[in-house]
């Protein structure tokens, strides 16, 4: 029998588990689509594809804000795989939402401008790239949407106010849209990493005041991240995950990868909320 035709759409291919997946996915016979913001990835990418004889593996600018540009790369891969999408046997397409950042800081302390830019990218993105590709999923009635989430999908942590609430959006958006499109055979899963070592780290904003009366928690969450570092999981870790679910026939909903997702999912389900604020409160 034929092998089944596999698109993937990665968001957020620039680095990290993005550009990790891009070039597996690619490897392992999928017709990649990489898209990115920043010019100097894309030439990067588009270099090591060559490189690597990778002609099914094609890089495109995108900023998930931009609705526009989202229905301009929309048209284009769909233009491309026109045939495809006509004939008899579909392919499966897989979106990768991987686009997105972090900000740091004592609620108090940020300003709205900051929770509004990262719900704007990490959860709006998230949905406006998502919807796109909707509808083409649901008329070939197959298709997977991967939405790389966090263990701070599950559990609230101090100084990521912000990164908590567009990771909890996120994860109650995939569950309901889930729900929406299981009669359409239209899988949606999360995946739920702790620290991973990418250069994610770099793209956390970091503006700590210099008389905060926050700076002992600060210290802490220093101390943590530190910690965090040395039981990270790799970027090919998440890659293995999003290319399992993939394969799957019937993805499952939430997938945990490393310590920490594993942590964040005991403490949400488990832990007792009494001993979670003890916890917080002496550290």
């Amino acid at each position: 029998m034929k092998e089944e035709y596999k698109i993937a759409i990665i968001t957020g291919a620039g680095s990290g588990i993005g550009r990790d997946a891009a070039l597996y996915l690619a490897q392992r016979g999928y017709c990649v689509y990489a898209t990115m913001r920043r010019e100097e990835h894309i030439h990067t990418l588009n270099a090591e594809a060559q490189e690597q004889g990778l002609g099914n593996l094609h890089v495109l600018p995108l900023d998930v804000t931009d609705e526009h540009q989202i229905d301009d790369v929309r048209d284009q891969i769909y233009g491309e795989q026109e045939q495809r999408f006509v004939s008899g046997a579909q392919p499966l397409l897989c979106l990768i939402n991987n686009a997105g950042y972090g900000v740091v800081g004592a609620s108090e302390e940020l300003l709205l401008a900051d929770y509004r830019n990262q719900m704007e990218t990490n959860f709006f993105g998230a949905i406006a790239v998502s919807k796109a590709f909707l509808p083409v999923m649901r008329e070939s009635q197959k298709g997977r949407i991967i939405q790389i989430s966090s263990g701070f999908g599950r559990v609230g942590a101090p100084l990521m106010s912000a990164y908590n609430a567009s990771k909890f959006a996120l994860e109650g958006f995939s569950e309901a849209l889930r729900y929406e499109m299981l009669p359409h055979n239209v899988f949606i899963s999360l995946v739920e990493p702790g620290p991973v070592s990418t250069e994610f780290n770099r793209k956390i904003t970091y503006d700590r005041p210099a008389n905060s009366p926050y700076n002992d928690l600060y210290k802490r969450a220093d101390v943590a991240a530190s910690a965090g570092e040395r039981v990270a999981s790799t970027a090919r870790d998440v890659t293995k995950i999003i290319e399992k679910i993939c394969e799957a026939r019937y993805p499952s909903l939430r997938y945990e990868v490393g310590i920490g997702g594993y942590l964040a999912k005991i403490s949400s389900q488990f832990a007792p909320q009494d001993l979670v604020e003890g916890i917080y409160r002496f550290l």
